[in-house]
C-alpha cells in the first residue's frame, strides 16, 4: 500500500474535480475495512498524525480535512472579529479527536475544547503537543443542561465521531454501532462561565450528535450576553426535540439569522445558503445583519 495510498491522496485532494472521487477512493480504500495504515501530513502548515482505521483521519488523508466549509467559515470570522478590535475565542463542543481544535489554534487566539471521551480526547492533546500549540484549554466533560453525570454511548467502528448521549441515536449499522452506556461528567456553559472557568466565545462549534438542544439549554445566559457566531449539525434526533424553527429559534438568542453552511461542487471552499428547517445539515447562526456587513462571508452567499 507504500504507493495505493498516496496515490490515492493525490486523487482526493484535485477538488476541481466535482464528483467521483469519494467513489473511485473508496473503491480501493474504503473506510470500513478496519485500514491500519498511521501517516503524518500537512494539515494548514501544522503536524497532523492519524490513522486511516479512523473515519476523521481517513478523510483529513485523502481530502485534507473533515468539514473543510466549517473551518474555513471560522477562519474568516475570526479574522472579522479581530478587525473589530476582538479576541478570537472559540469553543469546539464536542471536539472528538481534535481536528477542528487544531485548526481553531492555528487561527484563532484562544480555543476551550470540550470532549468527555477519554480514548479521543488524548488525540486532541497529542496534536497540540505535536505543533506547540498551547492557547487550547481541553477539558474532560460534556456541555448539558445540567450539571451531573450522564451517559455517554460511545462509538464503534471506524467514525469516532459518533459517539452521543442521545440514546435514540444509537444504530447498529457497522459505521456507527455504540456499546454500552458510559458515565460522564456534564457541565452547563453559563455555570462555568459565571464562575471564571472559561473564557466568553466569539465563535462556537457544537457537534454532539443531537445532543446540540441540551448543551444550547445550559447556554442560555452566555448567548444572550456574547451573541457568538454559532456552527452546528441539524441531526434528525435535533429536528425531532426542538419541533419546528420557530423551537430551534427559542432556544438562541434574539434577532439572528441562520444559513446553511454549504459545500461549493468542485471548491475547496465554502458557501452560505437559506436555512431549510428540514433539510439544512450543517448551519450557521449568526445576530442580524452580520454576514451581510462581513466581505468574506457575503461572497459566499448564495
Amino acid at each position: 500500500m507504500s504507493f495505493l495510498y498516496p496515490a490515492l491522496r493525490f486523487v482526493g485532494h484535485q477538488h476541481w474535480i466535482p464528483r467521483g472521487r469519494d467513489r473511485f477512493i473508496r473503491l480501493f480504500a474504503h473506510p470500513g475495512r478496519n485500514l491500519d495504515f498511521p501517516f503524518e501530513v500537512d494539515f494548514f502548515g501544522a503536524r497532523y498524525a492519524g490513522n486511516l482505521a479512523n473515519f476523521i483521519d481517513w478523510t483529513v488523508y485523502f481530502y485534507g480535512a473533515l468539514a473543510h466549509n466549517e473551518l474555513f467559515l471560522m477562519r474568516d470570522l475570526a479574522t472579522h472579529l479581530r478587525q473589530g478590535g476582538q479576541q478570537a475565542i472559540g469553543y469546539d463542543i464536542g471536539a472528538n479527536v481534535g481536528q477542528h481544535t487544531l485548526y481553531m489554534s492555528l487561527n484563532l487566539d484562544r480555543v476551550v475544547a470540550f470532549e468527555p471521551f477519554e480514548a479521543v480526547r488524548s488525540k486532541i492533546t497529542e496534536k497540540l503537543e505535536a505543533n506547540a500549540r498551547t492557547n487550547v484549554m481541553v477539558l474532560p466533560f460534556a456541555l448539558g443542561d445540567e450539571n451531573g453525570s450522564f451517559e455517554f454511548y460511545p462509538p464503534e467502528g471506524e467514525n469516532q465521531g459518533t459517539g452521543t448521549m442521545v440514546e435514540t441515536a444509537r444504530s447498529a449499522d457497522a459505521a456507527g454501532a455504540r456499546s454500552d452506556a458510559i458515565h460522564v461528567e456534564t457541565r452547563r456553559v453559563d455555570d462555568l462561565v459565571r464562575a471564571g472557568d472559561v473564557p466568553v466565545p466569539g465563535i462556537v462549534k457544537i457537534d454532539v450528535e443531537g445532543y446540540e438542544p441540551r448543551v444550547l439549554a445550559g447556554f442560555r445566559e452566555t448567548l444572550d450576553q456574547a451573541r457568538p457566531f454559532i456552527l452546528m449539525e441539524m441531526l434528525d434526533d435535533t429536528r425531532r426535540e426542538v419541533g419546528d424553527e420557530a423551537g430551534l429559534r427559542a432556544l438562541l438568542y434574539d434577532d439572528i439569522d441562520i444559513f446553511e453552511v454549504a459545500n461549493p461542487r468542485g471548491r475547496f471552499d465554502y458557501a452560505l445558503k437559506p436555512f431549510d428547517f428540514e433539510g439544512s445539515f450543517e448551519i450557521l447562526i449568526a445576530p442580524r445583519g452580520a454576514v451581510a456587513d462581513i466581505p468574506a462571508l457575503r461572497a459566499r452567499m448564495a
